[in-house]
């Protein structure tokens, strides 16, 4: 059996190999069964740790709704999201800075600790923000991405 991290690790690596618009789509798909399962199952889908993510075909033909809901869940999350990667009076914030040299995969999945144990979300979500997030952090770079976003919050 394998443990939390491990099992973390294994859902950032299969999301890490999607593009970020993709992921939001496999975010909607996440936030879209979660609200199912609230209304009929007994079990979260989105509280597993690993998930794999629908292939890139699969994401191509996905319904566009399903992207706008992730993209509208990360606006949601704009606010907390930007203080947690770029305000270094969060208390998460040292975590996040410590890593960031350190590739997207690795940055990815610090993040998607520090959203379920500070943020309370489900790892299935949680993994899906923090692949987006790590992923645009690293290609525009930290000090660049933190900029522009507090221009835009």
């Amino acid at each position: 059996m394998s443990t939390v991290q491990e099992q973390l690790k294994e859902s950032v690596d299969a999301l890490m190999k999607l593009d970020p618009s993709e992921i939001e789509i496999e975010l909607g798909r996440r936030l879209e069964a979660t609200k199912k399962d609230l209304v009929a199952s007994p079990t979260l889908s989105a509280a597993a740790l690993v998930i794999p993510p629908m292939d890139s075909t699969q994401l191509a033909a996905a319904p566009v709704w399903l992207k706008e809901l992730g993209q509208k869940f990360l606006v949601k999350l704009n606010r907390q999201m930007y203080s947690l990667v770029c305000d270094e009076r969060d208390e998460d914030n040292a975590k996040i800075r410590a890593v960031v040299g350190s590739g997207a995969q690795q940055l990815a999945l610090v993040m998607a600790g520090v959203l379920v144990a500070s943020f309370g979300l489900l790892p299935g979500v949680a993994t899906a923000v923090a692949v987006i997030v790590s992923k645009r952090l690293v290609k525009a770079g930290h000090e660049a991405l933190c900029e522009q976003w507090k221009k835009s919050a």
